[in-house]
């Protein structure tokens, strides 16, 4: 016999309601509002977190929302543009085109209102957001392939070139303070990296045959040179470079086949060397504040490598392919595959995992990623950028790059054709195409 039960006059806590909604998609938290005032006001203003949480779960830019709008009405917004975006009106994106090189873009930083750019015409350009609307505002020349760019305490533009030439900038002026030669060898040796450590005031250059240089931050003073060989003193280009902004004094390069961890304190002597199977490193992405570096291989396979200890932890196929692009943000890890599969991994201590959904969508190789704990960005060969969620792999947004039809001075990356880079930060997300750049702007102001 079913048993009957009587469920009137019962009445939930409004906070008890709302915990309810967490459970739920917006289509559900909408017809739960109407059944009566109780559960109406459980997802009205006065309790807008829990249109919050699905914001936040949801859209991967939501720092832009007004402060007197209500989380409902911005996830409203924000779906409604979404929708008009796939329906053909970009312009709800305030897509902004940035063009003036005349080949491929190598490099680029994003620093709100700023944009650097380097390319292969032999030129660098400083451009600057004025609302919606970027002006170049100085346009540096090199004379050969920009490979490196780094920004430096709100003033200064670093520079490395394929002729092997360090230079400094000033940004306000688009001046060049000094340039200086990477290598004190006859034959020039193009600079793959560039990178500055804060706390010693201190900038780093990688070269092409293996070298990093250590310079005051006036490029003046050749204080140091650590070089990059592998067991067989073999010396190898240098993939990755990156150092330690906590007062570490650590700096971490890789090639492909080998990673060396570095004091500049004293620099004659890595502090440990892990040597790799020969080429098959192909990307790197250090976080220096749990001391894991993580790096990708031609064979498909993710390492994780404790630059503390000197020991690797993890090792772990991928599954789809060459790893061509990866990523590490806290205890997430993003993995770019020549399959066109973006993999999002959580790491604990000794192993790895694959979070339920793997982030799908590109129909060629994936060519660069990047994270934070919301999102997840990645741009491909086949033209497109896309962001998913980190926290469920969801797709929230896939950005066309547009026509893929040759152009004249508009040659692909010869390594990273059509989306050769992307960056974000919190309302905008820079992609790098060809010899274009393409600023999405997602404010609702």
């Amino acid at each position: 016999m079913a048993m009957e039960t009587d469920y009137e006059g019962v009445e939930f806590p409004t906070d008890v309601i709302s915990v309810i909604y967490s459970f739920c998609d917006p289509a559900t938290v909408c017809r739960g509002a109407a059944v009566c005032t109780d559960w109406y006001n459980a997802q009205a203003e006065q309790y807008d977190y829990v249109w919050k949480v699905m914001t936040l779960e949801r859209w991967g830019f939501a720092s832009d929302r007004p402060k007197d709008m209500p989380y409902k009405l911005y996830y409203g917004a924000k779906h409604l543009r979404k929708v008009k975006w796939e329906k053909g009106r970009p312009a709800d994106f305030k897509m902004m085109p940035l063009r003036g090189h005349k080949n491929y873009i190598n490099c680029t930083l994003l620093y709100d209102p700023l944009v650097f750019s380097g390319s292969a015409d032999g030129t660098a350009k400083i451009w600057k957001r004025t609302g919606t609307t970027f002006s170049d505002m100085y346009t540096l020349e090199h004379g050969s392939l920009v490979t490196a760019l780094e920004y430096y305490d709100e003033k200064w533009l670093y520079s490395g070139d394929s002729n092997g030439i360090v230079h400094l900038w000033e940004v306000d002026s688009g001046k060049q303070l000094f340039a200086v030669q990477h290598s004190t060898a006859a034959a020039k040796v193009a600079i793959n990296s560039i990178v500055v450590d804060e706390d010693s005031e201190v900038v780093l250059s990688a070269g092409e045959d293996g070298s990093v240089v250590v310079w005051d931050d006036s490029l003046k003073n050749r204080q140091a040179e650590l070089q990059h060989t592998s067991h067989g003193g073999i010396a190898a280009p240098i993939l990755y470079l990156e150092c330690a902004w906590d007062k570490k004094q650590q700096v971490v390069s890789v090639s492909r086949a080998d990673v060396f961890v570095w004091d500049t304190r004293s620099a004659k002597k890595a502090l440990h060397h892990y040597s790799h199977a020969p080429q098959d490193i192909s990307c790197a992405s250090w976080n220096y504040t749990s001391d894991l570096l993580v790096f990708g291989t031609n064979s498909g396979v993710i390492h994780i490598f404790n630059t503390k200890t000197g020991v690797e932890e993890i090792h772990q196929n991928g599954g789809h392919g060459k790893i061509t692009a990866i990523k590490i943000k806290g205890e997430r890890i993003a993995a770019g595959t020549s399959s066109g599969i973006c993999l999002l991994f959580t790491y604990r201590p000794g192993s790895l995992h694959l979070t339920s959904k793997q982030l799908q969508g590109h129909t060629g190789a994936i060519t660069d990623v990047a994270l934070d704990d919301i999102k997840v960005i990645s741009g491909s060969v086949d033209g497109c950028s896309m962001v998913h969620s980190a926290m469920n792999g969801d797709k929230m947004f896939a950005l066309l790059g547009g026509s893929m039809v040759p152009r004249d001075n508009d040659p692909p990356h010869p390594l990273k054709p059509w989306i050769s880079s992307v960056k974000f930060d919190d309302v905008q997300l820079l992609a790098a195409r060809n010899s274009m750049m393409r600023v999405y702007h997602f404010d609702l102001h």
